[in-house]
């Protein structure tokens, strides 16, 4: 038996991994943040000081980042669960989409860097920032342990950091008690 969610416009019980499609308006919605961001990440670029750009910069991505959290779901910990719920026995309630959500948040960018190249450097830098430790020798146990317990968390309640901070504004209560165990969290693990 297959698990059933609601579908999004209809209301009506249709397996999770059906595809929806968005009302005429949710598509207008969806059109007005497509031009708000496209407007928020072109803004930075007519800034004459850097400085107040970065910041712009800054703050737009934030936004653009939060918004994107609310409407493709991330927000909510049960989309989350449904993707990793692939193993063996929870196949009825997998739910794939993370997986077109990720593709098509981090393929732009992929295209974007092999087209541009790493010639030139940034718009707001004078030369590109890569990370310096590379390879096994950098890393330590507290590196893998937290690796390991940020998967372990985030597959079994189905909350990443972004997402949980946005939740938790949507949700205080929640937010209070993730934050502070989220916080503790940090404390210990530095």
């Amino acid at each position: 038996m297959l698990a059933t969610c609601l579908s999004p416009t209809t209301g009506e019980p249709v397996p999770c991994y059906t595809p929806s499609y968005p009302s005429t308006g949710s598509l207008s919605t969806l059109a007005t943040i497509t031009a708000f961001g496209f407007f928020l990440s072109v803004l930075p670029s007519y800034v004459s000081s850097k400085p107040l750009a970065r910041t712009l910069t800054s703050f737009t991505s934030g936004a653009l980042f939060t918004l994107a959290l609310l409407i493709t779901g991330l927000a909510s910990p049960q989309k989350v669960l449904q993707f990793f719920s692939f193993l063996p026995g929870r196949t009825d309630h997998f739910d794939p989409s993370l997986a077109l959500i990720m593709l098509f948040g981090v393929l732009p960018s992929v295209v974007h860097n092999l087209v541009r190249g790493f010639d030139k450097p940034p718009a707001l830098e004078s030369q590109f920032s890569f990370p310096r430790k590379t390879g096994w020798r950098d890393w330590d146990w507290r590196f893998l342990l937290g690796n390991a317990v940020f998967g372990v968390c985030w597959g079994a309640i189905g909350v990443c950091p972004g997402p949980g901070i946005v939740r938790s504004i949507l949700h205080p209560t929640w937010g209070c008690v993730w934050l502070l165990s989220f916080c503790a969290g940090s404390v210990v693990g530095i």
